[in-house]
């Protein structure tokens, strides 16, 4: 606070803005989400899945041993890609830099503990989750995503990555059927390599036209 407060007597508001900055590069997820996902692909497209399948997050790869690669390659980048940045960048904007850090905490909580906050985490995630499912609407295609706005995405009953994956499936029209497993899970999780990279362009487009005003 003693720091905060000098630096607010020499530079201002610059001080508050440079301090925000830093607060928000801290809430932000750790990680290297865009070379794991390469890494993923890479082994998937030789056939490697049971390589591709360690690059998942734990989570993921106890989460359902009978689930087919693709469908949870596409939950588990989905729902990484989602949390390392939107919801801290969101809750950074509506309610300031608190808030992002108090999402990256309980985040990391629930990490730690096998799920112990997971209520929590569901609370948290529902409205940046359901704003980047619009999104994918927007840059996808929204009449076949339209059913997932209206009625999974306020299901209580669907968790945050199955709804992300599904939003991406049904916007960028995912079609796997008649391909062997290998190709599926290429297919599914560079959709969703290209929903995140183009959701975020977006984001950041927005953000910026916001700091402008």
């Amino acid at each position: 606070m003693a720091l905060l407060a000098l630096l607010d007597l020499f530079f201002g508001e610059l001080a508050t803005g440079l301090a925000g900055v830093v607060v928000l590069y801290v809430a932000l997820g750790r990680g290297d989400y865009p070379t794991d996902i390469e890494r993923f692909l890479a082994r998937a497209r030789v056939g490697d899945l049971e390589g591709a399948d360690m690059l998942l997050s734990e989570r993921a790869r106890q989460s359902d041993q009978d689930e087919a690669d693709g469908s949870a390659g596409m939950r588990d980048f989905a729902y990484r890609g989602y949390s390392r940045w939107f919801p801290s960048v969101l809750y950074y904007l509506m309610l300031g830099p608190l808030a992002a850090i108090t999402y990256r905490l309980v985040y990391l909580a629930n990490e730690r503990s096998d799920g112990r906050f997971e209520t929590a985490m569901r609370m948290l995630d529902w409205l940046p989750a359901r704003l980047l499912l619009v999104t994918f609407s927007v840059l996808g295609d929204f009449e076949h995503t339209r059913r997932a706005l209206t009625t999974e995405a306020f299901d209580q009953t669907i968790s945050t990555d199955a709804l992300l994956a599904l939003g991406i499936e049904r916007a960028w029209r995912v079609e796997t059927e008649g391909q062997d497993e290998a190709e599926s899970t290429v297919v599914a999780v560079e959709a969703t390599q290209k929903a995140i990279n183009l959701s975020t362009a977006v984001w950041v487009a927005v953000v910026s036209v916001i700091a402008l005003f």
